[in-house]
């Protein structure tokens, strides 16, 4: 993060009242780091323990489970691919050995991101936790889970359940004005008001504020997640971004404006726009005016540093496997907003990729000792930067 946004971060928090109260790390969250060691989501026991000392500080940022007062806001910034995921993780398996009854996560706008962001975190969490320590369901409908939640609440209070025993009820919500909708009406018919709860948005810069703040009406999603949020008497809203700027520089008497800020520190060996983004960088190739083109007048064949970057690819990949040091490689090709374009890039990068296959596992072709040679200056080139 930039000095900038220290400087904002410590500002914000000297009237946050930091340190409300002291959460234990329980069984949930002392086996969760196990887990992120066991599973290779972190790599040393050391790390593991800062992401979950962390999470402790942001959730002692929150209302405690038994606090009644007005609700809180919190920002948790992160660094793009920084482990944020990590410290929501975190936060929940906390959250529970802490006795807060209700975590929403609202886990983002397409089916896909839901779906990843929901697999990662049950998969840590069911690792880390007895076998019926958690009710997890995904964009729920009073038709269909009333019936579920009324019976984890009724275990919530009865003095037949000790505290190990009574579930926490999980909830995956797309960000999405109708599953919003559906969740505030099954909350209101199932009661939760007085169960403490924690909502974290991801990606909370991302369709949650209020995007006409100049109008009377609120914007959908915004005007869906304020409806929920007024249905807990206990809750602390969490927002997760690498992308702050924008819930920093809201209004502070808007709803989403945070009462609080916290970092999410980047870990081992992270490289980050900090790393890539400095005058001169040798990691950089700038792609040359000439390979640029307007999307209505592409060249016939595919610009020169697609090639080289693709041959760069390749040979990271073929690097990987060889030393063992990487599993699964991906590259992102963007060259424009526009879908013809894209279109255009993919039939160029399929047809390279046939041919140069094709051309490498026959020596005799003509091409071989050619194409042989043009790996090997970007063999060379990388060469420059990783031994």
């Amino acid at each position: 993060m930039s000095n900038t946004l220290n400087d904002v971060v410590e500002i914000v928090n000297e009237q946050a009242h930091l340190g409300r109260w002291n959460p234990i790390i329980g069984e949930t969250a002392s086996r969760l780091i196990n887990v992120f060691v066991e599973t290779g989501i972190l790599p040393t026991q050391e790390s593991a323990n800062s992401v979950i000392l962390e999470a402790k500080q942001i959730l002692a940022s929150c209302n405690a489970p038994s606090e009644d007062g007005p609700p809180r806001t919190g920002l948790v910034c992160g660094r793009v691919q920084s482990g944020k995921t990590s410290s929501m993780t975190s936060i929940s398996a906390l959250a529970r050995d802490n006795g807060f009854r209700v975590i929403i996560f609202i886990a983002g706008v397409t089916n896909i991101l839901v779906d990843q962001n929901r697999e990662r975190l049950q998969e840590a969490l069911r690792k880390a936790s007895t076998n019926h320590a958690w009710m997890m369901l995904l964009n729920p409908r009073p038709n269909r889970n009333l019936g579920e939640i009324q019976a984890v609440t009724q275990e919530w209070g009865s003095a037949i359940y000790t505290e190990e025993d009574r579930r926490t009820l999980l909830i995956f919500v797309m960000k999405n004005v109708s599953h919003l909708r559906n969740l505030a009406e099954l909350f209101e018919q199932a009661h939760l008001a007085p169960f403490p709860a924690i909502i974290i948005d991801d990606e909370a810069d991302q369709a949650s504020l209020n995007t006409r703040p100049l109008e009377i009406a609120p914007s959908a999603v915004n005007a869906a997640i304020s409806r929920l949020r007024a249905l807990f008497e206990r809750h602390t809203y969490l927002q997760y971004t690498a992308t702050p700027q924008a819930p920093l520089l809201i209004t502070r008497i808007d709803s989403l404006s945070a009462d609080f800020v916290e970092l999410v520190s980047p870990g081992y060996a992270y490289i980050g726009g900090e790393s890539f983004f400095t005058p001169n960088n040798p990691h950089v190739i700038d792609i040359p005016p000439q390979d640029l083109f307007p999307d209505d007048s592409p060249p016939p064949s595919p610009p020169h540093s697609l090639i080289n970057a693709l041959q760069l690819f390749f040979l990271g990949v073929a690097a990987g496997r060889i030393t063992g040091n990487s599993n699964h490689r991906s590259m992102l090709i963007h060259p424009s907003q526009r879908t013809i374009t894209h279109s255009l890039y993919q039939s160029w990068v399929e047809a390279l990729r046939t041919n140069w296959h094709r051309i490498l596992i026959s020596p005799y072709e003509l091409d071989y000792h050619d194409l042989v040679e043009r790996f090997r200056v970007a063999f060379d080139d990388l060469l420059a930067t990783e031994p």
